[in-house]
């Protein structure tokens, strides 16, 4: 059985990305929310950091949904290979 790079590219885009939107949002309401996560994504993705604003949280979004795709297509390239 063969993994389509494409499928899973957008199946993990929408996770991690509409995951790390949903706490970014969620942190605006209510600013204790996700601090940790976020702080840590802070670290990963350059100029998405503290204060959080939704100018930030877009772009965290961006990053993510950036990492779920090359994660995605890197994932089904390796188990197509390894599944020969």
């Amino acid at each position: 059985m063969r993994l389509s790079g494409k499928a899973l590219a957008i199946t993990s885009m929408a996770l991690w990305g509409g995951s790390v939107l949903a706490v970014g949002l969620l942190n605006l309401a209510k600013p204790k929310y996700g601090e940790k996560l976020l702080d840590a994504l802070g670290s990963v993705y350059p100029g998405a950091g503290r204060p959080n604003t939704l100018k930030r949280v877009f772009l965290r979004t961006a990053y993510a949904s950036a990492d779920g795709v090359a994660g995605g297509l890197l994932f089904a390239r390796l188990y197509n290979c390894l599944a020969k």
